[in-house]
């Protein structure tokens, strides 16, 4: 049997092309649109697919994607890709604090500022966006 290495940058499936590896895996890369499979037998396949939106899901930090790749009229063949998650996370939402006038504040560089304005400031020890 063989395994399956999937380099999706965007999650979007619109073109897949299958290689074989040295260790006996199959590698497949995602470029758009529809590819042209070649067989063995020299027969060329149209293949198109998609993420699977009832198959794909994140439990435990483990996300599984299921792939739908539609080959020749009606046939179906279903790909199973699972992984940890390793994307960073962006900010949810910023939180918003009142500050004492005697706290310290401080540019990016580090200089002492007195009358900040609207920016982006070091407030004892934290970041913190003045509005």
């Amino acid at each position: 049997m063989k395994t399956a290495t999937g380099l999706f940058p965007d999650f979007s499936i619109d073109k897949v092309s299958f290689k074989d590896r040295a260790d006996g895996s199959i590698q497949i890369v995602h470029t758009p649109g529809i590819v042209e499979i070649p067989t063995a037998g020299g027969i060329l396949i149209n293949a198109t697919g998609y993420i699977d939106a009832d198959r794909s899901h994140i439990t435990n930090g483990v996300m599984e994607l299921g792939f739908r790749f539609h080959i020749r009229g009606n046939s179906n063949y279903f790909l199973y890709f699972k992984g940890k998650k390793s994307v960073t996370s962006s900010i949810k939402e910023p939180t918003v604090n009142t500050r004492k006038t005697d706290d310290k504040i401080y540019d990016l560089t580090g200089r002492q500022v007195k009358n900040p304005k609207k920016g982006l400031y070091i407030i004892n020890g934290k970041k913190q966006y003045i509005r």
